[in-house]
């Protein structure tokens, strides 16, 4: 077969969309040596991937074609005309909803990996959700099938848009688990002593900062709670660039009474995400809505005691491996905290931890996701 994967919207690496992408190729280029692929990424994100075998080919465009307006443009204008060196491609792999072509000459597979803004209305200005609501939810349904990386989004997907059950495939993400583990942690410390003067102990929060729907404010008043009840050495460390809404989190975080033990270190490079995993006495991933959340599966992979929310697909993600909250109540929140840093996990709790986030392996979804291109 020939493919063409569409990767413009890699973001810098800087998103969970980016690291499926990432995750993906790199897991078809493990287990199929028989098709080939064709990559379009812009001119930057092209460091972000390691050489290609010889049935992978990389597509560099211009920077400015990762753009929205521009990429969605090329997507209808320019892709469904293109061909690889061997013929007219016969399945395209999109991996967003948003970049899903009306014009196709290819079947088109699509991965889709939430509808937020259709759950959380808050998350994009009016035009993003007359976009997603009127035109996305009829776009969908150009695809000749469509994969769901949790059962949560299926659901969605089925909800908002109506595209039929039986054209959807649920295939969980994966997690780099050569990168993900358990690193000596008095290195991990020095690292982030040195590089953003880390020194108490602290619970952990990875996630753009993003306002209402990452809940950043709500964890800082719960924090707040859980400081002024049991007086606790830790500080409060949150790890993401700036989104949406990102100026309320740190005005917030400006003014509140622990402003001094609340960290908001903005975009954190992988090797210093996994520090931050290795040392944290607890991640507490408080989001709204996720349609996947690989920080959870990420930190346990590094033995990272976890609570995160009882919502989306999360409570399918956690499954009985981490403690849950409700991400509205403040209060909730407080009391899992403290519940949680009152029970840290043993060695055999730990392990069982270790081996459920390790078995989220990149290899086994490209292998699904092949099977589905041969079905195609």
């Amino acid at each position: 077969m020939r493919i063409a994967f569409s990767s413009f919207v890699l973001q810098e690496g800087k998103s969970g969309v980016s690291s499926y992408i990432l995750g993906l190729i790199k897991g078809l280029q493990n287990v199929d040596t028989q098709n080939q692929y064709d990559v379009y990424v812009n001119r930057s994100d092209a460091r972000l991937f390691p050489p290609f075998k010889k049935n992978f080919k990389e597509i560099i465009h211009p920077d400015f074609m990762a753009k929205p307006v521009p990429n969605i443009l090329w997507h209808n204008a320019a892709l469904p005309f293109l061909k690889s060196d061997q013929g007219p491609y016969d399945i395209v792999h999109i991996p967003t909803i948003g970049r899903i072509p009306y014009f196709k000459r290819s079947k088109i597979l699509a991965t889709i990996h939430d509808l937020a803004p259709m759950v959380i209305p808050q998350k994009y200005d009016r035009l993003h959700l007359m976009y997603h609501h009127h035109v996305l939810s009829r776009i969908v349904h150009r695809c000749d099938h469509v994969i769901a990386v949790s059962q949560s989004t299926k659901n969605d997907i089925i909800r908002f848009t109506g595209y039929p059950e039986e054209k959807i495939s649920l295939v969980y993400l994966g997690i780099n688990r050569d990168f993900y583990h358990p690193i000596p942690t008095d290195e991990a410390r020095g690292r982030l002593l040195e590089k953003y003067q880390l020194k108490d102990p602290f619970l952990l929060y990875v996630s753009r900062i993003e306002h209402p729907g990452k809940n950043h404010i709500r964890l800082m008043q719960a924090f707040e709670q859980f400081k002024k009840k049991t007086n606790a050495p830790h500080h409060l460390v949150l790890a993401g660039a700036d989104w949406n809404g990102a100026e309320q989190v740190h005005e917030y975080a400006r003014n509140s009474p622990l402003r001094d033990q609340i960290h908001l270190l903005g975009f954190v490079p992988t090797h210093n995400v996994r520090d931050l995993y290795n040392t944290c006495d607890l991640l507490v991933f408080a989001s709204l809505y996720e349609g996947f959340g690989l920080p959870v599966l990420e930190a346990m992979a590094c033995g990272a005691q976890v609570a995160c929310s009882n919502t989306s697909s999360l409570v399918e993600i956690a499954k009985g491996y981490a403690d849950l909250f409700d991400p509205h109540q403040t209060s909730e929140i407080a009391k899992t905290i403290e519940a949680c840093l009152m029970r840290p996990i043993d060695a055999k709790e730990r392990k069982r931890r270790l081996d459920y986030a390790s078995s989220y392996d990149w290899n086994e979804v490209a292998k699904k996701v092949v099977k589905i291109y041969e079905s195609l």
